[in-house]
């Protein structure tokens, strides 16, 4: 689908091609996005195969990248930038990639039927309301806002499924050559164990006084270590849905009504424990329903007659639509310990017979009473919430501020002097005034100072805007303000330069022959011998940190490796004692792992060979002067 339309929709496919799309295709968000109808407004800018690129689509293409990228860059980004950057280029290849794609789909005469495009159009959740259901209004909103007409976006959505259904097609058996698989499964399972002695850090150990050159020396060296981060005072207004909830009326008509809507929602259907035996004949299975109707056992017909294996006759506790649509009025029918007469269905005979039944229930309309309440009202707060915000747009667009726009709306605003990108003030105290909206923090760090106002809306359906009005610089802190963090710092870094010297001394004397467990005691260190060690599992021995992994890794069987604890509360001195290969039941489960990333990766490759291919095959003329005349 385009571009537009697959940002929309969010819910494409499968692992290979949500991968593949991701190579060739531009990830774009909802709003702004006109017209995306193949040979769009105005003149082509390339063709591929039979199907034209339009100026239009490869101008709002362009905008939307520029933008994506633009807010990346808090703003910074010019248009000479871009240029720069490639990215009239890279807009050109990923749409043409994409052309290509919907050439052979088409020359494939691979379509999707209506009802699976319903289907999809319904899944979609940019499409859903505020307890998750599809909702008409905000179906026609989002195309209109976004230039589609209801016809257009049904039939770009059956481009795209097309697309896929030949994208799945390629990757569906791919997979890595067992050679390689075989490397690759020997050297992430591949074990190794290790002694261990752990000398602890003294911090009880006396030290020499450091005067203040020692300690300014030191503030200077690890300035990175003393520097507060930037820090930014911020105006901002929020709009939520909850906000609104308590102003809204619901009536019990208007309950009872959403309950018989949703009835289904509130109903468990009855299941039953049902068994079944499956026959190539009819004869056979008429035979294999005598036996039964006469008292035989199941299992004893089932392996007479070489019916389904024994841990395949029992079906479970299924719903009626779990089973094949020809059996399922039958065997609803019957008792518990009845058997059904021989049924006929795409996999042959079958005969099916009822262990066990557990009753369907509905809960009622009292029970449910409250929770249809708040959804009914939460749902009409979010109908209400995007009204307002188009009129917040509108203000914006008058060249209202922040703060004009909210006195105007009757929205409250709030002001937080100093805030750093964790959430912390100048004191380092976490800021008890920010908005739990998803992306408010980041939104704060991306935006100038004197940057026009724009509502920006959160994956949960909240708004929010805001004014940077100060940004303080990362600063280092003066030595004399930290004077005591500065030599409680240069004092735990002399106790650990202390003890890696003394960790360094009996990595030599293991060196030199000496027994390691025969050092327990030496400045208190501790020996103990590890488990099996991986190279895929760091953090799997408390002892063991990723730097000591690594280098026991690099060394052979009776050579010594040094390196700080995972708490940094000491060293260990370790002796690599033994390699072990992969063991067969650790190394199936590896094996089916490393199997998957290597058919993904292989898929990704093949897909973007593919795309390659079809590139010359149907090869791509492009108007240069088309795209120059945009730009």
């Amino acid at each position: 689908m385009d571009d537009m339309l697959r940002s929309l929709r969010q819910t494409t496919g499968s692992w290979v091609v949500k991968g593949f799309l991701g190579i060739v295709m531009l990830s774009f968000a909802v709003w702004g996005v006109g017209d995306i109808l193949r040979g769009g407004a105005g003149q082509a800018v390339a063709v591929v195969g039979d199907i034209s690129i339009g100026a239009q689509e490869f101008s709002n293409a362009y905008q939307r990248e520029y933008q994506r990228l633009s807010n990346r860059f808090g703003g910074r980004l010019t248009r000479e930038d871009a240029r720069n950057l490639g990215l009239i280029d890279a807009t050109l290849d990923r749409l043409v990639a994409q052309t290509a794609i919907q050439q052979a789909a088409a020359d494939l005469g691979l379509t999707a039927s209506d009802a699976v495009i319903a289907a999809d159009i319904r899944a979609n959740p940019a499409f859903h309301n505020a307890v998750g259901r599809f909702d008409q209004a905000i179906f026609e909103q989002v195309l209109a806002s976004n230039g589609f007409s209801e016809a257009s976006f049904v039939a770009a959505t059956r481009r795209d499924v097309a697309r896929n259904q030949l994208l799945r097609a390629l990757t569906v058996n791919t997979r890595a050559p067992d050679v390689l698989l075989d490397r690759l499964v020997g050297y992430r399972g591949e074990r190794r164990l290790a002694q261990l002695l752990v000398v602890p850090i003294d911090s009880t150990a006396a030290l020499a006084e450091p005067d203040d050159a020692a300690l300014r020396e030191f503030h200077r060296q690890h300035e990175a270590d003393y520097t507060a981060p930037e820090l930014r005072a911020v105006t901002y207004f929020t709009l939520q849905p909850k906000d609104l909830v308590a102003e809204v009326i619901v009536t019990e008509e208007e309950i009872a009504e959403e309950y018989d809507i949703r009835r289904d929602e509130f109903t468990t259907p009855e299941r039953r424990e049902v068994e079944q035996l499956l026959y190539e004949d009819e004869a056979q299975a008429q035979a294999a329903y005598d036996r039964l109707a006469r008292g035989d056992d199941l299992a004893a017909v089932a392996r007479e007659t070489n019916s389904l294996a024994a841990d395949a006759v029992s079906l479970g506790l299924i719903t009626e639509s779990g089973l094949p649509g020809e059996a399922r009025e039958a065997v609803f029918a019957l008792a518990p310990g009845q058997v059904s007469r021989p049924i006929a269905s795409g996999f042959g005979w079958h005969v099916f017979r009822v262990v066990g039944i557990e009753p369907g229930s509905t809960r009622s309309l009292p029970e449910v009473s409250e929770e249809l309440r708040d959804d009914i009202a939460l749902e009409r707060a979010a109908d209400a919430l995007f009204d307002i915000a188009n009129r917040i747009e509108d203000e914006f667009a008058g060249g209202a501020s922040v703060v004009e726009a909210a006195n105007r709306m009757n929205i409250t605003t709030r002001r937080v002097t100093a805030v750093d990108a964790a959430g912390r003030d100048a004191d380092e105290e976490e800021v008890a005034a920010l908005p739990e909206i998803g992306g408010f923090l980041p939104a704060v760090f991306e935006t100038e100072i004197g940057a026009e106002p724009a509502l920006q809306e959160s994956e949960a359906g909240s708004y929010f805007a805001l004014n940077v009005e100060e940004v303080v610089p990362p600063t280092i802190r003066p030595f004399h303000s930290i004077r005591a963090a500065v030599r409680a710092d240069w004092e735990a870094a002399a106790r650990a330069d202390a003890t890696r010297r003394i960790a360094d001394g009996i990595a030599d004397e293991v060196r030199s022959g000496t027994a390691i467990e025969d050092l327990v005691g030496r400045k208190g260190a501790r020996f103990r011998t590890t488990g099996p060690l991986t190279r895929g599992r760091p953090g799997a021995d408390e002892d063991v940190s990723i730097e000591l992994l690594v280098r026991l890794f690099a060394i052979a069987p009776g050579e010594v490796a040094v390196a700080a604890t995972p708490a940094r509360d000491g060293f260990v001195v370790a002796r690599l004692a033994e390699m072990r290969a992969v063991d067969d039941e650790s190394g199936a489960e590896l094996r089916r792992a490393v199997d998957t990333a290597m058919r993904s990766s292989v898929a990704g490759d093949l897909l973007a060979a593919y795309r390659t291919a079809l590139v010359e095959t149907y090869g791509v003329d492009v108007n240069q002067a088309a795209i120059d005349a945009l730009f």
